[in-house]
């Protein structure tokens, strides 16, 4: 679902931190790339598309509290030290639950 900003909202008032969490704001945030907290849009489950086109700056471990990022999280498991493989695995399975 598209949504469209309301013509009468200032674009530099706007709280990015929460606009990030917006599942239906991604169009808006495709537009303000430079306005990214990428900690926060690592949790976004409708990001996807932007954060493969940005890896070098996703939150890994806020990621795996998103249950969109299973192609993702795949990627980075070749990336990361052994330890963090239990850890990942473990947050991957709480977030089902949330």
């Amino acid at each position: 679902m598209f949504m469209k900003l309301r013509d009468w909202i200032d674009i530099n008032k706007i709280n990015w931190d929460f606009l990030l969490l917006n599942k239906n704001a991604i169009e808006l945030i495709k537009e303000n790339l430079d306005k990214i907290d990428w900690d926060l849009l690592s949790m976004n489950k409708n990001a996807i598309e932007i954060l493969k086109d940005n890896q070098n700056k996703i939150n890994w471990n806020l990621l795996s509290l998103n249950k969109n990022t299973i192609e993702l999280l795949h990627i980075w498991t070749f990336k990361m030290p052994i330890f963090l493989h239990l850890w990942t695995f473990k947050m991957a399975i709480l977030s089902l639950f949330i």
